[in-house]
């Protein structure tokens, strides 16, 4: 299976699904990311723009600038970056910009890996190269580095900061890979200690999560990955099996991949009853399962998609990302933050049935994060 190069989220999609990691290599199409993914690229290139003009002008006329003629961020999605930024602000600086030899700090959009290689559209350059001696080639975007210095004005460490927008915080065992290969490419390529930085900018009250690693931890970790991505390489592309698990409701591909499919329609008898019911009937049941505030189990996952078959089998238009469309975004932010945290995300949800929804009677509890009340619907 192809392995010439690793990334930090491919590292981590492989150990999570290696047929989620096949899915990727193949180049099948994903589910797009609708209204969240487009604030998390606002701020992204916005957030960029404003520290490389050094601070000179307002975040407000670098988001301005950085959206120019693009359609994709709308306005109502400028409107969201502008206001999680002005929060986390209060509560936080970004670092000064200092001269460091030839070197202008921070720096933003560093791409690392081998030379001619493309990460986000960017080639990287001969200088951002990054060989290891085991043989292990990773490639990474990196958001920003700034360097801590000493009286002298001597680095003496750098920091690593990747910017995170989801509504929740992610526990660091799943940030852990993209934290080890960040510190492993920039200690490789300027011999520095790293400290990595994610900064969660929805929660400007606790909104860092810092690692530090020892140059031991590093030395342990390139031979790991090397041997990972060697696994990798000889593993045959017809012996790649799912791994089934909380995590396939998050996957682009789930659509696409047999053992999801054949995990969600196993017979047994309350997936007979289950099949004979409407699809406010089969609302119901999944209201039930959910106001038991249980931990999630595989009969939340059954009668969800059962009802996305349903759907489906209907010809209903499916939303093509999770179900915060942004009225409902816009309206209930900061309630449903707190919901959908909880609950461990949302679900999909088709277009007709959001269209129908009766907004101000939405239901908002740990119990019932998703199932909007639905009147005089016809199926």
């Amino acid at each position: 299976m192809y392995a010439d190069v690793l990334s930090p989220s491919a590292v981590e999609r492989f150990e999570k699904c290696p047929k989620q990691y096949w899915f990727a290599s193949k180049n099948f199409q994903s589910k797009p990311r609708g209204y969240g993914g487009a604030v998390g690229s606002c701020f992204h290139q916005a957030i960029e723009t404003y520290i490389d003009m050094h601070y000179k002008k307002s975040f407000e006329v670098a988001l301005a600038w950085s959206v120019a003629n693009q359609e994709y961020f709308s306005g109502e999605v400028q409107e969201e970056t502008l206001k999680i930024w002005n929060a986390w602000i209060q509560k936080h600086t970004l670092p000064n910009i200092i001269n460091v030899g030839n070197l202008t700090f921070p720096i933003t959009e560093l791409a690392f890996g081998p030379t001619g290689d493309k990460v986000h559209g960017i080639v990287i350059q001969p200088k951002n190269q990054v060989n290891f001696e085991s043989g292990l080639r990773v490639h990474g975007f990196i958001d920003m580095i700034y360097a801590e210095t000493n009286n002298e004005n001597q680095i003496t460490n750098l920091v690593v900061v990747d910017w995170k927008t989801q509504r929740y915080k992610i526990p660091f065992i799943h940030l852990k890979r993209q934290a080890q290969i960040y510190a492993l490419a920039v200690q490789k390529l300027t011999g520095f200690p790293v400290r990595v930085e994610f900064a969660f900018i929805r929660f400007p009250q606790d909104s860092l999560v810092k690692w530090t690693p020892t140059k031991e931890e590093l030395t342990k970790l390139e031979a790991e990955l090397a041997n990972l991505q060697n696994h990798i390489s000889l593993l045959p592309d017809d012996k790649v099996a799912g791994r089934v698990g909380e995590h396939c409701k998050w996957c682009p591909f789930n659509f696409d991949c047999k053992e999801y499919s054949d995990w969600i329609n196993r017979p047994n008898l309350q997936s007979k009853i289950w099949h004979t019911m409407t699809l406010e009937e089969l609302a119901g049941e999944f209201d039930q399962i959910r106001s038991k505030k249980a931990v999630v189990t595989k009969q939340f996952y059954e009668i969800r998609d059962l009802m996305i078959s349903e759907m489906q089998r209907k010809n209903i238009d499916m939303v093509g990302d999770f179900m915060i469309d942004n009225r409902w975004d816009k309206e209930y932010s900061e309630e449903a933050e707190t919901v959908i945290r909880d609950a461990g995300g949302a679900s999909y949800l088709p277009q007709k049935i959001l269209d129908e929804i009766e907004m101000k009677h939405t239901t908002y509890s740990p119990g019932n994060p998703y199932i909007r009340k639905v009147k005089n619907a016809s199926y």
